[in-house]
Parts: structure tokens; C-alpha cells; sequence
């Protein structure tokens, strides 16, 4: 409503404004429209500030590095061999601090965490408001696994989750705490040196694997944050998404900003690696060039 009153009715937009308190036009706005354009026009336009304040944000971070860290103190059996069927080795677990739980329920200590230290504001999108969250919320049983990522200092940055059915089949393949604001590895490569820039955490763990250097950024296209981490490493990072329709528009959207490399089409990194094992030697040369 918000959006519609400011484009078609200004003088509402300014009654609405006038009577709701701004903390919550501003959790509205923030949880709901986290990455969408004219979100600051419509914050500003509110008299809201805009940035995120440092003190909730770090309150935020701290809740999902907790989460993230007893994940991975819980992983078991069973959890393990599902990673080890997507090629993720234990070493790569312990050096990525990949969780998963059984029994446990991350969504509850999140809203938690949210309710006790006001850190409503950061967790995207809006956690109840998303169907596989409302179905498998009040399940103990439910499966998942954490993805943590760091920022080069090693400072955790955000949190990603892939919720599985009893059966082990996806049924929420993404959940980031923070949207696509930071990059999967980027505390473990040499900045300074050519790096790959691909989808999936997968995709990454797949290129480790074969001593490839990678960042996932857990989509198909680039975010302005995601693009703002990389601009002062543009020489070295070569951005190569998938060889879907997709991944190839979003390697379109940065064309001529970073080098590209075109897998080939229907394969992502992972699963060219595990069919090919000697394309690494391809992404190997591409890296050297």
C-alpha cells in the first residue's frame, strides 16, 4: 500500500506516514522489500534513514553465527553422507563449518534471537512469511543444512540454508539471512590472483575440489552488494553462472564490468566437474589466461 500511495497518492502516502510510527513503516519496508528499486525512495521519502544501523546488524550477524556454529557441532550420520552424495569431502565441511540438524529447529532460536535483542529489521525475506517456512516451522524433524559465509577478515557476513523433505529431496533450495548481500568462500582465496565467480556453494565446493579458486553468489545474477565486494578485485574475478538462460543473462548484466566465461549449455559448474572431471583442466587455463 505504501508503494501504491506514494506512485498514485501522495497526500495519503504522507496521512499514512504522519500516523504509523516509523519503526514500523520501517521493519515493513525492510522485511518486505529488502532488494527492491525505489525501496529507498520510499524509506527517504518516510524521513527514515536508509543504512542499517552497525549495533543491530552485528546483533543479527552474532544470531546467525550461532546458529551456523551449533549446526555444524550437530552434524551427524546421516546428514554426512548426504553431503558426502553431493561431493563434499570432511575436510570441506570443517574448513566451511557446514551444519546440519536433526531435532532442531533454526527458525525457532531465530525468531528468538530476533524478539530478545530487536533484530527484526535483518533477517530476509521475512522468515513466516515464506510457504515452505510456515509449513515446516513447527516440524522438529526438519532437516537443514547451513551454510555460513564469511568476508575476507573472516567476519561472518550471512547464512545460508537449504531446507530437505524427509526424504532428503529440496524443497527450499535458498534461505539468506541477510538477501544477496556477501559471497559464499571469499575468506578462503587469494584475492589477488584469478578467481572464478560462480552460483551455487556447490558449484564452489565442486571447483575447491580440483584446487579451482571460486565465490558463489547463491543466484543467478550479481547484486549491487555482491558487485560492490568485487569491484576491487575486477581484474582477477571471472564471473561464470551457469549455461542456463539465467545464468547467461546474468553474466550479460555485468558484461564489460568483469571478465566472463561461458560454461557449456544446461551445466552448472558442479555438475560438469563430476560428468568431465578433465574440464578442470578448461577452467584451470581460462584462470591462467
Amino acid at each position: 500500500m505504501l508503494r501504491w500511495a506514494y506512485t498514485n497518492q501522495k497526500n495519503i502516502f504522507d496521512a499514512i506516514v504522519e500516523q504509523i510510527p516509523k519503526d514500523i513503516i520501517h521493519k515493513e519496508l525492510t522485511s518486505y522489500y529488502y532488494d527492491e528499486v525505489g525501496k529507498k525512495d520510499l524509506l527517504t521519502a518516510a524521513g527514515i534513514e536508509y543504512e542499517i544501523s552497525d549495533t543491530l546488524q552485528k546483533k543479527a550477524n552474532a544470531c546467525f553465527d550461532d546458529i551456523a556454529s551449533y549446526c555444524h557441532s550437530l552434524l551427524e550420520n546421516t546428514s554426512r553422507s548426504w553431503l558426502k552424495d553431493r561431493g563434499v569431502t570432511d575436510e570441506q565441511i570443517v574448513k566451511h563449518k557446514i551444519g546440519t540438524n536433526i531435532g532442531y529447529n533454526p527458525f525457532k532460536l531465530i525468531l528468538a534471537h530476533q524478539k530478545q535483542h530487536d533484530a527484526r529489521y535483518y533477517f530476509y525475506p521475512p522468515l513466516i512469511e515464506i510457504e515452505p517456512v510456515k509449513e515446516y516451522y513447527n516440524k522438529e524433524n526438519m532437516f537443514v543444512v547451513t551454510f555460513p559465509f564469511y568476508n575476507e577478515k573472516n567476519q561472518f557476513t550471512n547464512l545460508c540454508c537449504r531446507i530437505l523433505d524427509d526424504d532428503f529431496t529440496e524443497v527450499f533450495k535458498f534461505f539468506f539471512s541477510h538477501g544477496n548481500t556477501s559471497l559464499f568462500n571469499l575468506n578462503h582465496i587469494d584475492l589477488g590472483k584469478p578467481f572464478l565467480v560462480v552460483e551455487g556453494v556447490f558449484d564452489t565446493l565442486a571447483a575447491d575440489r580440483y584446487g579451482i579458486p571460486s565465490v558463489a553468489i547463491g543466484g543467478s545474477r550479481l547484486s549491487k552488494y555482491q558487485i560492490d565486494l568485487l569491484l576491487p578485485y575486477k581484474d582477477n574475478a571471472i564471473v561464470c553462472l551457469d549455461g542456463d538462460i539465467a545464468g547467461k543473462y546474468g553474466m550479460e548484466l555485468v558484461d564489460g564490468l568483469f571478465d566472463t566465461f561461458k560454461l557449456p549449455p544446461g551445466y552448472d559448474v558442479d555438475d560438469i566437474l563430476k560428468e568431465d572431471p578433465s574440464y578442470a583442466r578448461v577452467l584451470h587455463t581460462r584462470l591462467c589466461k
